[in-house]
């Protein structure tokens, strides 16, 4: 897969999205329904990744665009450069980021391998891009960035109402092609922000793309991407994350916050190859559930502002909101085939405010749900989010909690965790709490934090760190079954 790629979507670009981690974050945030989807559609996906800068190149050289902008690591950088003199291009540095995911080196070097560039592209002189972007006027800067006209008229209004998502507000229940639902991703044919979901000038447009990928001997990609066109999608946008799920792998991304939840499909008429069996999702209700049609008066006042939703985020060792309710919700996907065997208790120890309860109880009408958190502001926090007959929070210290769990009869358990949760305690105190979980006799899930995967480096390392061994091959998963295992246990790192 090429290290450079195109803004999702072209400029002009919020404010607050104009740098590259939020730019085609989809493609980041990507859970596979099984090992067989992830072994057939994760090089797929990649070679999609690599197919739409080959068209957006094409498609400047052939002067059919008049500019666009790319995102390239420093790595890349002058190989990406050395390709653009060959397709006659012109760039110009407009911004550099540097990632705080990327492990940096020692030295100048090492700071360097961490530097993200954006440059606009074209065949011509930039300068009156690079000014369209700089000046008031977005509906003229779309224009040059290749927007067809009502659709660069539509995205400048969004973005003068404080809009960030480019797909939020066109969506309706029902969306009559995927690739709408799918444009998140970054990977084409749509790559713009689209007036409506039916606007004739889009469909164009990604005619356009389709057809330019072709002319470049990427048919198979072209193939790809009509297919994935015809796919059953569901998407959902509440709370400033947008989730979609389709029947091989399922993605999030930042949306507008303060926009009204929004849910919507798109039928589709075939489904992917490696789709899952009975693909439905572990997220939708249960249509025998036993949640009344009306709440107690409590619940109906409860109002949680956006930014208090996923709260305690940075404590969990999330960089962002946004990074908990997406890491949530992969690993509740990437546990379906646990969930879909209906354990009679979920476990979430260090639950924060019970948003992952709330994700993976969803569809287990009789399950009990019980967190473990020892904040007490974040435990009436999830309180409040659980519901009264079905959840319990127990906020104690670790080895009183595990043993007031150990006490309570539940048949199969689920119990998902964060090992850096342990990985600090004392040797004794680590030691006594895997041995409650042992006892626990539950099925342990252990899911990574931003925190523990900078620190440890993978998975695999952080479950290690306190003497729990994971199923093997999930290097590209962030969330495994686990199990305790005799082993030398050395938190440090």
């Amino acid at each position: 897969m090429t290290g450079a790629w195109p803004s999702w979507p072209r400029p002009p670009i919020p404010a607050r999205s104009r740098d590259p981690l939020a730019t085609g974050q989809g493609r980041r945030q990507i859970g596979f329904a099984g090992e067989r989807a992830a072994r057939l559609w994760g090089p797929r996906l990649d070679r999609l990744a690599d197919a739409v800068l080959a068209v957006e190149i094409e498609l400047l050289r052939r002067g059919a665009l008049a500019a666009s902008l790319l995102w390239c690591p420093h790595a890349e950088l002058a190989p990406l450069l050395d390709r653009l003199r060959r397709a006659g291009l012109a760039s110009k540095l407009v911004d550099a980021s540097v990632s705080p995911f990327s492990p940096a080196g020692g030295g100048a070097a090492g700071e360097l391998g961490r530097v993200t560039y954006g440059l606009l592209i074209g065949a011509g002189a930039l300068e009156a891009a690079a000014a369209s972007l700089a000046a008031d006027d977005q509906e003229r800067a779309a224009r040059w960035f290749g927007y067809p006209a009502c659709c660069a008229r539509a995205w400048a209004a969004r973005q003068a109402a404080g809009a960030v998502d480019p797909l939020a507000a066109v969506l309706s229940p029902a969306v009559p092609s995927a690739d709408i639902l799918l444009a998140g991703l970054g990977l084409g044919p749509l790559r713009h922000a689209p007036c409506d979901v039916a606007c004739p000038a889009t469909a164009a447009s990604m005619r356009q793309f389709l057809d330019a990928a072709r002319d470049l001997d990427l048919g198979e990609a072209a193939d790809w991407l009509e297919a994935m066109a015809d796919w059953p999608v569901e998407m959902s946008v509440v709370s400033g994350v947008a989730e979609v799920k389709t029947a091989v792998f399922r993605f999030a991304y930042r949306s507008d916050p303060l926009a009204a939840p929004r849910r919507c499909s798109s039928p589709g008429r075939s489904l992917p190859e490696a789709a899952s069996s009975g693909h439905s999702s572990v997220f939708a209700r249960s249509p025998t559930s036993s949640r009344p049609e009306s709440r107690p008066e409590s619940r109906k006042s409860l109002r949680i502002e956006p930014e208090a939703l996923g709260a305690g985020w940075e404590a969990a060792g999330f960089d962002d909101v946004f990074a908990l309710r997406s890491r949530w919700s992969t690993a509740v996907w990437e546990q379906g085939r646990a969930l879909r065997r209906k354990p009679g208790r979920l476990v979430h120890l260090g639950c924060g405010d019970g948003l992952l309860l709330e994700l993976a109880g969803h569809g287990l009408a009789t399950a009990q749900l019980v967190g473990v958190e020892p904040d007490p502001a974040l435990a009436a926090a999830a309180r409040d989010r659980l519901r009264p007959d079905r959840g319990r929070v127990i906020a104690e210290p670790w080895s009183e909690a595990l043993d007031a769990l150990l006490a309570c009869e539940s048949g199969e358990s689920l119990a998902f965790f964060d090992p850096l949760l342990f990985a600090d305690m004392a040797p004794d105190l680590r030691t006594a709490c895997l041995d409650r979980l042992r006892r626990l006799q539950a099925r342990l899930i252990v899911v990574a934090s931003d925190r523990g995967l900078r620190r440890f480096g993978s998975l695999e390392r952080l479950a290690r760190s306190i003497g729990l061994g994971i199923e093997p091959d999930r290097p590209h998963r962030i969330s495994s079954p686990a199990r305790v295992v005799p082993a030398e246990t050395g938190a440090a790192a």
